[in-house]
């Protein structure tokens, strides 16, 4: 207790500390997301918009003002005569706003590296580190380590903090969490058992949420009745309780319904994203989906993706699984197309009473219309000489074998080159070891250039010759690639978040009681005002 005594000595001083620090963090995270220095570290971050004078100024205007009038008036603040009591609510109180800034440290400075890296690292304003700081490569897992501990304490101060009164609390007032505590073990096995939640951290969790939640319910209907006007406190905290519970179960029963079964890409693994071939349908359990195309609205470009249920059994389908489905629903997932701050993915959900089926476009080429028409592809330039060897589209080695001069003449009064006729010999050499010889035409006549393009059509491709560029014998080609025939697609990932209605039905109680509990202090002021 000694230990906090310092601190708890004047309240009045750290409420208004934490207050400014709190808006402190929130400038940060602004200067954060909109300085564009996190870079793809973060998918919340915008690209540098070049604010970053106006952003550091404003941060420093604030923190260096704010602190500087804090310090300066904190000898007058008025001090408490003696330490808080350990069955305090006021001392546990400071406990869990102490919980919540350590919580808040660890966000901050995990996704403060970036940050770091150019004060500190190697590059940075005063090169400290000999090597960058990396992020961490399991981010979920390395912000679960720390923030679900915290959670775990201040779950449990909201289950006890009814209970608690101000300066000291009687030991039998204290003891009524003790039915709520019995309820909540009982509960959790059977919750976590129906549940096969095997994570310790997450039955841990899953414990002490239900205990907030019991043990406020339990405050609220049966020391107080019932009553709305009085139960602000109470309501809240049984909303965050359920925004726990919800968060919990629907992150850690999460299922990905998006599965593909060929690999696709390595940025795009099959076990969360699904290949959708434009007016095919295909099978995504429990549904079947069917990506009917695209349309523009706006900045926005919607992908019109329907799902289909199956109307009778596996056993009765004696003409084809297809021909008995029947429409559920259609999901509109967009990508907002933003040129100078990047394009940004938008999800487009669907409602249930015990899940949310969420899905999002992971891949769709944006090009415009007029880009995906035509039969070739952008062109390819390169350059070469005789026995250079070049890459074409990823995927051939184009070797130059000769240049011949077939025909030359040139203008007897000025020396002038009027005609000549050149002949490449190149080799397309594929992967797999196989050759493919072509000779490509070029044939000058005074000031008319003619240089055909010869396509290899088994292949898909076409090359012409542009001409000798120097007098080192460097020749430049143009290469194009056929388009493929294949249908149009997109990829998008599908997940089911079963229960996430708890977590709603939680931020409804947390708005509920805490407008409830400021509607009853404005009430009491008022009340005492007239006295």
């Amino acid at each position: 207790m000694g230990s906090f005594g310092g601190a708890l000595s004047s309240v009045p001083a750290t409420t208004i500390f934490l207050a400014i620090l709190s808006f402190l963090l929130v400038l940060y995270s602004t200067f954060l997301t909109r300085s564009g220095i996190l870079g793809d570290t973060s998918v919340h971050a915008f690209v540098d918009l070049g604010l970053n004078g106006q952003l550091l100024a404003l941060l420093g205007f604030f923190t260096l003002g704010s602190l500087g009038v804090f310090f300066w008036h904190q000898r007058h603040m008025p001090k408490s005569a003696s330490e808080d009591a350990f069955s305090s609510r006021e001392f546990w109180m400071f406990i869990g706003a102490l919980t919540l800034l350590l919580s808040a440290a660890q966000i901050t400075f995990s996704t403060s590296i970036p940050v770091l890296n150019k004060l500190i690292g190697p590059d940075g304003l005063v090169p400290i580190l000999q090597t960058q700081m990396a992020p961490p490569a399991d981010a979920a897992k390395h912000y679960n380590s720390l923030q679900i501990p915290f959670a775990l304490i201040i779950s449990v101060l909201m289950g006890i903090a009814p209970f608690l009164r101000w300066k000291e609390t009687p030991k039998e007032l204290s003891r009524r969490v003790l039915w709520s505590a019995g309820l909540t073990l009982i509960l959790t096995a059977l919750v976590a058992w129906g549940l096969q939640l095997t994570e310790v951290l997450y039955i841990g969790l899953l414990g002490t949420a239900l205990f907030a939640f019991l043990a406020n319910a339990d405050y609220w209907l049966r020391f107080l009745r019932g009553k709305w006007t009085a139960g602000g406190m109470a309501l809240a905290h049984l909303g965050f309780a359920l925004v726990l519970i919800g968060a919990l179960i629907s992150n850690a029963k999460k299922e990905a319904i998006s599965t593909n079964a060929a690999f696709i890409h390595q940025d795009f693994p099959a076990n969360e994203n699904i290949l959708l071939p434009q007016s095919d349908t295909v099978s995504m359990y429990p549904y079947y989906v069917s990506w009917k195309g695209e349309r523009t609205e706006g900045h926005n470009r919607v992908f019109d993706v329907e799902f289909y249920e199956v109307d009778m059994p596996l056993a009765s389908w004696a003409d084809g699984e297809r021909n008995h489905l029947k429409t559920a629903f259609t999901l509109h997932p967009f990508i907002q197309m933003n040129a100078r701050m990047g394009n940004v993915r938008e999800p487009s959900t669907q409602h249930f009473w015990n899940k949310d089926i969420y899905t999002y476009v992971s891949y769709a080429d944006l090009r415009s219309e007029a880009e995906k028409s035509g039969d070739w592809k952008e062109p390819m330039e390169a350059s070469l000489k005789t026995g250079d060897e070049v890459f074409l589209f990823n995927t051939y080695l184009l070797h130059g074998d000769t240049l011949v001069v077939e025909d030359a003449a040139f203008d007897p009064a000025t020396g002038e080159l009027t005609h000549l006729d050149l002949a490449l010999s190149l080799t397309l050499k594929g992967m797999d070891g196989s050759q493919y010889p072509l000779v490509l035409p070029y044939h000058l006549d005074g000031n008319n250039v003619e240089n055909a393009e010869v396509e290899w059509a088994d292949l898909g491709i076409k090359i012409r010759f542009d001409g000798v560029k120097d007098e080192d014998g460097t020749y430049g080609i143009t290469a194009w690639e056929k388009k493929s025939n294949d249908p149009p697609f997109i990829l998008m990932q599908a997940f089911i978040f079963p229960y996430i209605n708890l977590l709603w039905l939680g931020s409804i109680l947390m708005g509920v009681g805490s407008l409830l509990a400021v509607w009853k202090r404005i009430y009491r002021s008022l009340n005492e005002g007239k006295k």
